[in-house]
C-alpha cells in the first residue's frame, strides 16, 4: 500500500508529553498502538507516523554502549530484541487500528552517524550507518506499510542512501525523503522530496516558528511534512493543524 498523506505530522514528542504525561510508550511497545490511536485521533490524522529515532535514542542510552564507528553502530542497530520491540509496537498499531497507512520513518544514514559519532562521522561510518539502517527496515517490514521516510538534514547525505533505495525497489514501497535543505534531489529513486522550499511535485517541510507565530502561513504545497513542538499548548497545536489542513 502506498498512501502518502497531504499533512503527515511529527507529534511523538508532544503526544507523550499530553497523552503519556512524559512516559514514552516505546518503553512498552505493547501499548503503542493505544497511543497511536489517541494521537491520531487527537489531531485528525490521516496516516500513523511510526519515527524510530526516539526509540533508537532510548536504545542507545540503555544499552551503554560506546560509539566509535560505523561498525558499532552496525552491531547496535543489528539486535533481534530491537527489531523484536519495533514489531511489536507494529503489530499494536495494526491492533487498534486496522488497516490505517503506517509509515516508518528512520534518521538518515549522514544524520545518526553525526549524532552518534560526531567528529569521528567519516564517510566510511555514514556507510556502515546505511546498511546497518537498511538492515533493520528489512528485519521488521511488512507488505503493509505506506511508506518508508528518511530524514536527513542537508544534500550531503543522500549519496549514502543506495541501502534504502535498493530495498524500497526490492519491496515495490515508496521511499519519501525528509530534506532538510533547499538542494534539489534529481532522479526518480523517490516517491516524494519535502524540503522547507519545494519545487514542483515536491512537499513542504513546515518551519517550525509556524506553530508559535500565527503571521507565518503555511506552505502552498499540496503535502506538508511538520515537526510539532514538544511544549506547545493543546489549543495552539489543534489551531496549527487547522491552518494546514
Amino acid at each position: 500500500m502506498n498512501m502518502q498523506p497531504k499533512l503527515w505530522l511529527d507529534a511523538h514528542a508532544l503526544g507523550v508529553r499530553v497523552l503519556r504525561n512524559g512516559d514514552d510508550p516505546w518503553q512498552n511497545p505493547g501499548e503503542f498502538g493505544l497511543f497511536q490511536r489517541e494521537l491520531v485521533g487527537w489531531l485528525s490524522l490521516e496516516t500513523v507516523d511510526l519515527g524510530l529515532g526516539p526509540l533508537l535514542e532510548h536504545w542507545r542510552a540503555r544499552s551503554g554502549a560506546s560509539l566509535r564507528d560505523g561498525g558499532d553502530i552496525e552491531e547496535l542497530l543489528d539486535q533481534q530484541a530491537l527489531w523484536s520491540t519495533i514489531v511489536e509496537a507494529m503489530d499494536a498499531v495494526e491492533g487498534a487500528m486496522p488497516g490505517r497507512p503506517v509509515m516508518l520513518r528512520l534518521p538518515g544514514p549522514r544524520a545518526l552517524t553525526q549524532a552518534w559519532l560526531a567528529d569521528d562521522a567519516d564517510d566510511d561510518a555514514i556507510d556502515d550507518t546505511a546498511m546497518a539502517l537498511a538492515g533493520l527496515a528489512r528485519g521488521v517490514f511488512r507488505s503493509g506499510l505506506s511508506a518508508i521516510a528518511i530524514d536527513e538534514p542537508d544534500a550531503g547525505g543522500v549519496s549514502a542512501l543506495q541501502p534504502l533505495i535498493n530495498l524500497a525497489r526490492h519491496y515495490e514501497t515508496a521511499l519519501v525523503l525528509m530534506l532538510d535543505a533547499d538542494t534539489a534531489i534529481a532522479g526518480d529513486s523517490f516517491a516524494r522530496v519535502y524540503r522547507p522550499v519545494p519545487g514542483e511535485g515536491e512537499g513542504a517541510i513546515v518551519p517550525v516558528r509556524f506553530w508559535r507565530d500565527a503571521d507565518v502561513a503555511p506552505p502552498t504545497a499540496q503535502a506538508r511534512f511538520a515537526r510539532v513542538p514538544a511544549d506547545l499548548h493543546p489549543d495552539e497545536v489543534l489551531a496549527g493543524v487547522a491552518r494546514l489542513c
